[in-house]
C-alpha cells in the first residue's frame, strides 16, 4: 500500500510541474500581440544639416520629411533619410522614426528600388519592405514590418511623396 501510495504521489508530483511548464509556456506565446500596421502618410523633401555620410555607388543624400495618421495608433510626424544610386535609383541605408503626438515612437529602415510610376499623376514610385526596428514609450520593444506602396509626384525645387504602409507590429 505504502509503495501505491509513493507511486500516486510521485506521478501527481509530475503532472503539477509538467503542467505548470506547459502553462508558462503558452502564457509567454499569448504575451506577444501582433496588430496589423497600417499608416497614410506624406514626405516632402527637406534640406537639413544633419546629414549623414553616403557611399559611392550610392552617394545622393536624401531626407523627407512629413506627416501622417497611423489606423489605430494616431497622428504623427515622420522624418526618413536615405542615400541612392542615381544611375539605378537603388536606395539603401533608409532610418527613419514615426514620433505620434504624446512623443511616443516607432523606429524603422527601409530599402530598395525606385521605379518609374504606375499612376498617371506619379512620376516615380516604390514598392519595398520596410522593417520596424522598435520604439519609445508603448512601442518600446515593437518589431515588425511589411511592405511600402509610395507614389512620388516631382515639381520644380523638390517632391512629394504619398505613402501607404502596410504589414503587421508586434508588441513584446
Amino acid at each position: 500500500m505504502k509503495l501505491t501510495m509513493n507511486l500516486v504521489l510521485a506521478c501527481v508530483m509530475i503532472l503539477t510541474l509538467g503542467s505548470c511548464e506547459l502553462f508558462e509556456d503558452s502564457f509567454k506565446h499569448k504575451k506577444e500581440k501582433k496588430k496589423k500596421f497600417y499608416a497614410e502618410f506624406f514626405t516632402e523633401l527637406t534640406p537639413t544639416d544633419d546629414v549623414r555620410a553616403c557611399e559611392a555607388p550610392f552617394d545622393i543624400y536624401v531626407n523627407q520629411e512629413g506627416e501622417g495618421i497611423g489606423k489605430g495608433l494616431g497622428s504623427f510626424t515622420t522624418r526618413v533619410d536615405f542615400c541612392v544610386n542615381f544611375s539605378t535609383l537603388e536606395y539603401r541605408n533608409g532610418q527613419g522614426s514615426f514620433v505620434f503626438n504624446n512623443g511616443d515612437k516607432i523606429y524603422y529602415t527601409v530599402a530598395g528600388q525606385i521605379m518609374p510610376s504606375d499612376k498617371a499623376d506619379y512620376d516615380l514610385m516604390f514598392m519595398d519592405p520596410f522593417i520596424i526596428t522598435g520604439g519609445t514609450g508603448r512601442f518600446e520593444g515593437v518589431s515588425g514590418g511589411g511592405m511600402t506602396d509610395s507614389y512620388v509626384k516631382q515639381f520644380e525645387g523638390g517632391d512629394k511623396t504619398d505613402h501607404i504602409w502596410e504589414g503587421e507590429i508586434i508588441y513584446p
